[in-house]
């Protein structure tokens, strides 16, 4: 099983421009002895106008399977 580390910000949290639902990520963790890892980061499409890192789960699940660790994050849309 892998670990599965969810909404943690990525702008000061006190800051007037952090967005509690977009400027946030996740971070999926394989289970190994061995702490280092390839990591890789997903950005999800979308155009700037839709979508959102939990439409794509199933990614950072499928890279920590494979024993990597995944981020997805969401970002501020348009015309935010």
């Amino acid at each position: 099983k892998h670990g599965i580390y969810r909404n943690i910000p990525y702008v000061p949290v006190n800051s007037t421009t952090f967005d509690q639902n977009r400027h946030v990520l996740d971070v999926y963790s394989p289970k190994t002895k061995n702490t280092a890892t390839e990591v890789v980061v997903f950005i999800h499409g979308g155009k700037w106008k839709m979508g959102d890192k939990e439409m794509f789960n199933y990614v950072g699940v499928n890279f920590a399977e494979q024993g990597k660790t995944a981020v997805l994050i969401n970002y501020r849309l348009s015309p935010e």
